[in-house]
C-alpha cells in the first residue's frame, strides 16, 4: 500500500517490524525499531480500500526487533516476550513470557517459540511459562521458523562471523525429559542398597511418579518393585535388598504424557554369589587300555540348582569335548558317568551356578596305556633257559619281530634290546630305536643275527609318550622277549 493511504498521524515512521496472521487476513501489526523513532506500536484493519487504526501506542514500546499477532485472541506479541492486548484503540499489559528475545515465532496453531542465545523455549497459546525449553546451539540463535502444521520448529543456529546452519527439531511442542540413575557397582546379596537418580524436564509435573523394574537370576523377566516418587527438586532414591547374585539390572522409566515424551533408562550391580563346592575323582589315574573307568563327581550346598554336568575331552585334536552325562545329583550330592579310556582323557564336571551361588569347574585327568603285542618269527623252536623261556635260533637267522600296537597317525614304535653278559643285561649304545607304524598300527623289525652262538638277546616294544610322535596315550611298556642263538 502507498504511504499516503495510511490514517492521519501514522505518515511518518522509521523502521518499521510489520506482521500478519493468516487466520485474520485483514489485520496488520507494526512497530517501530528505533529507539528513538516515532510511530510505536499499532493494528491495522487493511480489509478494505484504505487502512483504518484499530489501535495505536506511541509510548509502550522505545524499540521492537519483532511483532507477532497472537491467532485466535486480540493480542500483539513484541519481542517474543511482551503481550499486549487491544481493544477500543487502546493498548493494554497481558502478560509476559519467561524467556523472550528479539528471535521468535508464533505458529498457526498459537504456539510460541522464543530463543535466547542457547535454547529455544515454546509456549502454549494463553500460558506465560514455557512447556519445553531446548539446548540447541553453544554458538547463538539466529531465528526460529515454525512449519505450517506446527509438526516442526526450525532454528537458525550461529552467528554471522562463524556462518549459520539449520537445525529442524520434530516434536517441538513435547518435552524430552532427561533421566538419570545412579547404583553402587558391586553389592552384596541380600543386603540393603539404594538406588537414586534425578529426573529433569522443563516443567516437573507434582507428585510424578517413575516405574522400577529388577531384572536378576531369580527373575529374568523383570520384577516391578514400588513405583518411587520424584521429589519436587527433581531427585529421586530408593532402597531395595536383592535376593539373587550375579548381574542384576534395575531399569527406572518415566512413562510420559501429552507434553512429555517417556524415557527409560538402566544400572547395572555385580551382586556377589556364594562359592559351592565340586570334586571329581580319578584324577592322575592309570588305566589299561579300553578300561571302562566311572568318574563321580560331588557337589555341595547350593540354592535350587542341582545339576551337574561330566564331559570327557580326549587328547588329541580329532577328538572334540563330548557331553558323557547331565543330570541331577542324588540326595548325596552324588553323579557318576563312565568313560572308555582308549586314550588320556580330561573329565570335567560342571555346575552352571544359580541365583545364590557361582558356577563352577573342575577337571580331573584319567590316563589310557596303549594296547600293544609283539609276535617272534623264524624261530626253529622255544625251550627254557633257566626259568624263562626263550625262542631258539639258528646262529646265522635273522630274528623278525612284529608289533601291533593301538594306531595313531604318525606314531612309531620303541624297541628296546640288550644282550646278557658277564652276568647281566647290557644295553648296546644303539638302543633304544624307534620304527614307525603302518595304518593298520604294525611295525616288523629283522634283528640281524650275531653270527655266533650262546648268545642270548631280549627285546620289547613300548609306547613312549610324546618320543612316540604323540602325547595321547601313557607310556606303555610291552612284555620282553627272550631270545637265544645256538649253533
Amino acid at each position: 500500500m502507498a504511504l499516503g493511504q495510511l490514517p492521519d498521524g501514522l505518515d511518518d515512521f522509521g523502521d518499521l517490524v510489520l506482521d500478519s496472521d493468516p487466520g485474520e487476513p485483514g489485520t496488520l501489526a507494526f512497530a517501530a525499531t528505533g529507539l528513538d523513532a516515532s510511530g510505536g506500536m499499532g493494528v491495522l484493519d487493511v480489509s478494505g480500500t484504505s487502512p483504518r487504526l484499530v489501535a495505536h501506542d506511541n509510548s509502550q514500546v522505545p524499540g521492537a526487533g519483532d511483532v507477532d499477532l497472537v491467532p485466535g485472541a486480540p493480542e500483539v506479541l513484541i519481542n517474543t516476550r511482551n503481550r499486549y492486548a487491544y481493544a477500543d484503540g487502546k493498548f493494554s499489559g497481558a502478560g509476559s513470557y519467561e524467556y523472550g528475545g528479539w528471535n521468535g515465532d508464533i505458529s498457526p496453531s498459537g504456539l510460541l517459540a522464543t530463543s535466547d542465545d542457547r535454547n529455544v523455549a515454546v509456549y502454549r497459546p494463553g500460558t506465560d511459562a514455557p512447556i519445553v525449553i531446548r539446548r540447541v546451539s553453544d554458538n547463538g540463535v539466529g531465528g526460529t521458523t515454525w512449519a505450517p502444521d506446527s509438526s516442526r520448529l526450525f532454528v537458525l543456529q550461529g552467528t554471522d562471523g562463524d556462518g549459520h546452519f539449520l537445525k529442524a527439531i520434530t516434536d517441538p511442542a513435547r518435552d524430552v525429559p532427561t533421566l538419570k540413575v545412579y547404583a553402587p557397582s558391586t553389592a552384596t546379596r541380600a543386603h540393603q542398597l539404594t538406588v537414586s537418580g534425578d529426573l529433569w524436564m522443563t516443567r516437573l509435573p507434582p507428585d510424578t511418579k517413575l516405574q522400577v523394574t529388577r531384572t536378576d537370576l531369580e527373575s529374568p523377566s523383570g520384577k516391578a518393585l514400588p513405583a518411587v516418587t520424584v521429589k519436587p527438586d527433581g531427585t529421586y532414591s530408593f532402597s531395595d535388598t536383592p535376593p539373587a547374585g550375579g548381574t542384576v539390572t534395575y531399569k527406572v522409566s518415566y512413562a510420559g504424557d501429552a507434553d512429555r515424551s517417556a524415557v527409560t533408562v538402566s544400572a547395572k550391580v555385580a551382586v556377589s554369589l556364594a562359592s559351592t563346592s565340586l570334586s571329581l575323582n580319578n584324577n592322575g589315574k592309570v588305566y589299561a587300555y579300553g578300561t571302562d573307568v566311572t568318574f563321580t563327581a560331588h557337589l555341595g550346598t547350593t540354592y535350587k540348582n542341582r545339576t551337574v554336568e561330566i564331559w570327557a575331552n580326549p587328547y588329541g585334536a580329532d577328538k572334540p569335548d563330548k557331553l558323557v552325562r547331565t543330570g541331577t545329583v542324588d540326595s548325596s550330592g552324588d553323579i557318576s558317568a563312565t568313560v572308555d579310556m582308549t586314550r588320556d582323557t580330561e573329565v570335567t564336571a560342571v555346575f552352571k551356578g544359580d541365583a545364590r551361588f557361582k558356577s563352577r569347574t573342575v577337571a580331573s585327568t584319567g590316563y589310557a596305556m596303549v594296547k600293544t603285542s609283539t609276535v617272534v618269527s623264524r624261530h626253529y623252536k622255544t625251550a627254557k633257559i633257566g626259568s624263562t623261556s626263550y625262542y631258539w635260533f639258528h646262529k646265522s637267522t635273522d630274528p623278525l619281530l612284529t608289533t601291533t600296537m593301538t594306531y595313531y597317525p604318525g606314531r612309531k614304535q620303541r624297541v628296546d634290546l640288550q644282550v646278557h653278559r658277564a652276568g647281566e643285561w647290557q644295553t648296546p649304545y644303539d638302543s633304544p630305536r624307534y620304527f614307525k607304524l603302518d595304518s593298520n598300527g604294525r611295525s616288523a623289525v629283522s634283528l640281524k643275527s650275531p653270527g655266533a652262538s650262546g648268545v642270548r638277546v631280549r627285546m620289547r616294544s613300548s609306547y613312549e609318550n610324546k618320543y612316540a610322535g604323540d602325547n595321547v596315550n601313557s607310556t606303555t611298556h610291552g612284555s620282553w622277549k627272550y631270545l637265544y642263538f645256538s649253533n
